[in-house]
């Protein structure tokens, strides 16, 4: 009886050491997602001191950032001929804490019947492109028929709404970029509550926050310039695919993109 009980033993031991061997004798470690994870205290400080200092500092330089978007803008209103100046919003973005965004002083018109057939032209090209595109590029092609729904949601708005169109382009912009700051604020809010729970070295949680708060005040002022030339352009027709597909979408997948290739780092989990 004892024996067999050794035998058996010495078997599940076995078995045990043979389910972390490959088929080459390599030692298959676990994967990331199935390691214990551990909170060191040091992680603890960078959620609560990164998120202050970072955060604080945007504060303090935002009316500068506010000042290169108003010379940003008057330099492009200039060159793109949209005959518009800057118009400046006071907004509150935090409480107490209010800033004075740049925009446009332009309106956007009402569609037009032409605006329809343009846009309807265009739209429906690309729904029927959408289906001759390569399983490859299938993400691609589902991407363009949500683009071309969305588009026939705009379309079913204007043939029954009646003017005038309850935002204006000024505002619209202004406030697309209040957004975008906002987004910007909560960045380290977000890595602190996620990134920063990973044992990894203070110097890399810094470097991929200021990325990604640096890519967003880059990026946000020239898309909402873009926004501007497509609505001034083809009326008031284009604005909810412009919001809805190319708005505060494309800001959190900009985050999403940086988390994702800070996650990536082999230290997050050896370390």
């Amino acid at each position: 009886m004892n024996g067999n009980s050794s035998l058996t033993g010495q078997r599940d031991q076995k078995l045990k050491q043979f389910r972390n061997i490959g088929v080459y004798g390599s030692v298959i470690k676990p994967h990331r997602s199935m390691t214990a994870f551990q909170f060191l205290p040091n992680s603890l400080l960078s959620m609560i001191g990164i998120p202050l200092v970072l955060i604080s500092v945007t504060l303090l330089g935002l009316p500068h950032i506010m000042f290169l978007w108003k010379v940003c803008f008057s330099y492009a209103f200039e060159h793109m001929g949209l005959g518009t100046d800057v118009h400046i919003y006071t907004l509150k973005i935090i409480p107490h804490y209010y800033l004075d965004i740049p925009s446009c002083s332009v309106n956007a018109e009402w569609p037009k019947m032409v605006d329809f057939y343009n846009a309807g032209i265009v739209f429906i090209a690309l729904f029927v492109i959408s289906f001759l595109f390569s399983e490859n590029l299938t993400p691609f092609a589902y991407f363009l028929r949500i683009l071309c729904f969305v588009q026939m949601t705009a379309f079913a708005y204007f043939q029954f709404a009646i003017e005038p169109f309850p935002y204006d382009l000024s505002g619209y912009m202004a406030n697309l970029l209040r957004g975008g700051v906002v987004i910007v604020l909560l960045v380290p809010i977000l890595f602190a509550i996620t990134l920063y729970l990973y044992n990894m070295p203070l110097v890399q949680k810094m470097l991929v926050s200021i990325m990604t708060m640096g890519h967003l005040i880059i990026f946000i002022p020239l898309q909402a310039l873009i926004h501007m030339y497509v609505i001034k352009t083809c009326s008031y027709l284009m604005l909810p695919t412009m919001f809805f597909l190319f708005g505060y979408l494309l800001e959190i997948f900009i985050v999403i993109s940086f988390y994702g290739w800070a996650m990536s780092w082999v230290d997050i989990v050896n370390k």
